[in-house]
């Protein structure tokens, strides 16, 4: 069974970016608590500017529900708005297992 992934890309308001980063690193942590996560980076772009990516991955696609599901998810998600212009979840299928 393959693994998959959510490459989530960011798009931060440029006075909220630290903000944002220090909110994603913090999330990320939460995140590699959950079963069936297998891990969580926060991804700064070498070039810099305002794009973070998170890259989540998990054991199967189970375990990215039951990460959709979370209590928390809801709470996440409209603290993070207001640092955004905008963002991109991106859902794969690990190949390389």
């Amino acid at each position: 069974m393959s693994h998959r992934a959510i490459v989530f890309k960011a798009e931060c308001k440029p006075t909220r970016r630290e903000e944002f980063i220090r909110r994603a690193q913090r999330h990320a942590g939460i995140v590699r608590s959950e079963p069936g996560c297998i891990r969580c980076d926060v991804l700064i772009p070498e070039k810099g500017g305002n794009t973070v990516y998170l890259y989540e991955l998990f054991e199967d696609e189970a375990a990215i529900k039951a990460h959709s599901d979370m209590p928390y998810m809801p709470g996440w998600r409209e603290e993070i708005t207001p640092m955004l212009e905008s963002r991109e979840p991106i859902f794969v299928i690990v190949t390389n297992d």
